[in-house]
């Protein structure tokens, strides 16, 4: 009786050891995979931020281009007012 409590023990003891085993490698798995989702979380907000600096530069560039273009086209109405000035 007492011999067979013991072997009911152990079997539990192995059976357990094995899901502790199993669970610990889970755990493992998900930290690793935790890691490399920070990792390429970090790389694409990295890149996002290059992005968004592009754009805002893009963005001033396009802005200063306009403003100068539409000098360019006010550029013959400023003549034709400074010789109408001038003939004045």
């Amino acid at each position: 009786m007492v011999w067979q409590e013991k072997e009911d023990m152990h079997k539990q003891l192995v059976e357990a050891s094995e899901t502790l085993k199993s669970q610990a490698k889970e755990l493992k798995d998900a930290h690793q995979q935790q890691k490399l989702a920070l990792q390429e979380f970090l790389e694409l907000n990295e890149l996002m931020a290059e992005l968004y600096s592009q754009k805002q530069k893009l963005e001033a560039q396009l802005k200063d281009t306009v403003a100068e273009a539409s000098k360019e086209c006010r550029l013959p109405e400023h003549i034709a007012d400074f010789k109408q000035q001038k003939t004045s």
